[in-house]
């Protein structure tokens, strides 16, 4: 859907640019970005398998699209997701391991900081211009959540 509508009303060598700005932030951003939750995953099992208690901190943000109210419950559902991908990962192998009491097994702790939208956005908050507040790359980017922070606990 975003090469149809972000490069829409454009031709020529504007519009092949505005599908190669979509398809580098895919390819960049997004299916990067998961390949390195992934090996975030693989190494958190590691660790937790040495019997180390760890808190990973996330953070979501949003485009400035809608209102702030709906941002920040908007953050927390991406966080949320964010959780849900640890709960399911390798069928639930880490699940034993969340706010686990056991002082002998690992253990991890989910702080969540969710901030809404990003403070000084450069993307449109014109829900008439659906091109560049919703498709854009640069929308798309601030549409998020990040682990931004892991830390051992004692």
């Amino acid at each position: 859907k975003y090469l149809t509508e972000y490069p829409k009303g454009m031709e020529g060598e504007a519009k092949e640019l505005a599908m190669n700005r979509v398809e580098n932030f895919f390819e960049d951003s997004v299916d990067a970005g998961m390949q390195d939750l992934e090996k975030f995953a693989m190494l958190l099992e590691q660790v937790l398998l040495r019997g180390e208690k760890v808190k990973i901190t996330m953070k979501g943000y949003c485009s400035p699209l809608a209102s702030t109210d709906y941002n920040v419950n908007l953050a927390k559902r991406r966080i949320s997701s964010l959780r849900n991908y640890f709960m399911e990962y390798k069928n639930g192998i880490f699940t034993k391991y969340i706010n686990n009491t056991n002082d002998t097994e690992g253990r991890i702790e989910f702080f969540d900081e969710d901030i809404g939208e990003l403070p000084v956005s450069k993307v449109s908050d014109d829900v008439k211009d659906v091109r560049n507040s919703v498709y854009s790359p640069y929308a798309a980017a601030e549409r998020k959540i990040q682990i931004i922070a892991v830390s051992y606990l004692k």
